[in-house]
């Protein structure tokens, strides 16, 4: 009986320290029964000190590392996708390069795959604080932890903690659009587009990764940052996926639809601390990349290497 082949990809850029961490958590890791593993790394520097960490573990299967020569996070995903194609592999688990794994992580979204009979499955990442974080971030959740019943249909996912179905993108063509290389999310069109072309997508909230919020990223201007490249994003991916005229059109729904989200938030949260007025406006902060994404305006949201 031919096994199975799940190939694990995680990009990399100038984070060598988060990157042997995220590996060391890839140690004891437990392998589904019928199926065998590969990692693929790909890195987006040359001569990265991240290649001599490798030299530190020993794997229970085989790795690759490559170094992608085009600048981007795109390229980086499009490279690990393709490498994962020319390895003939079934199934294709991203990992960002700033996260650890329970040891039944790639086992969890396997099983999940094949429960829900599904075409990619999102896992959960939790997220921790760091020591010196403000207090007022601890009375809120900016950084998305919540919880959902394994099998629950999703509309998009993220490339920090999934599994995909190699099968499927092969019948689709799915790809990482190379336009959203600068300003992000190209994740999430993939994954609508997953959807959209009849995709099942899944929530699996047993296979667990870790993530430790960055000092850099544990306060306002990130977030609110953030906020904006949501907004700015949603109206690319609208003009990308129907065309420009489009865009324009669904633009004054989705101002309403923000505004009164803003009207809600502030009345349940009364702008009366920190942590309510920050929560609160981060619906303004999108409102604002949406627009000058309609101005045309450009963005590059990966200039700053957070980490090390």
């Amino acid at each position: 009986m031919n096994q199975e082949l799940i190939v694990i990809g995680i990009g990399t850029y100038k984070r060598p320290k988060m990157l042997e961490k995220a590996l060391e958590s890839l140690q004891k890791l437990i392998i589904p029964d019928s199926t065998t593993t590969q990692l693929v790394i790909v890195d987006n520097e040359e001569n990265s000190a991240s290649r001599d960490i490798l030299l530190k573990f020993d794997f229970p299967f085989k790795v690759h590392y490559e170094c992608e020569p085009k600048r981007g996070i795109v390229h980086v995903r499009n490279n690990i996708l393709t490498t994962a194609l020319e390895l003939g592999a079934q199934y294709l688990a991203f990992l960002d390069d700033d996260e650890v794994v329970k040891e039944d992580w790639i086992l969890q979204l396997y099983e999940a795959m094949k429960t829900h009979k599904a075409d990619a499955v999102e896992g959960f990442v939790i997220y921790s604080l760091p020591e010196k974080a403000p207090d007022w971030l601890f009375k809120k959740d900016f950084y998305g932890k919540r919880q959902r019943k394994t099998g629950t249909r999703l509309f998009s996912a993220r490339t920090c903690n999934v599994m995909i179905s190699m099968q499927f993108v092969i019948k689709h063509r799915l790809f990482f659009d190379e336009r959203l290389n600068e300003t992000g999310s190209s994740d999430t069109y993939f994954f609508r587009q997953l959807v959209s072309k009849g995709g099942k997508l899944i929530w699996c909230n047993e296979a667990v990764s870790y993530e430790t919020i960055l000092q850099t990223r544990a306060n306002k201007e990130w977030i609110l940052r953030r906020s904006y490249k949501s907004g700015f994003n949603t109206v690319l991916i609208n003009s990308i996926r129907f065309g420009k005229p489009i865009a324009i059109a669904m633009w004054p729904f989705y101002i309403i639809q923000l505004f009164f989200t803003y009207l809600l938030k502030t009345i349940k949260n009364p702008p009366i601390n920190k942590s309510n007025i920050v929560f609160n406006k981060r619906e303004l902060m999108e409102l604002k990349g949406a627009v000058d994404a309609l101005r045309g305006k450009r963005m590059d949201y990966y200039k700053v290497v957070h980490g090390n």
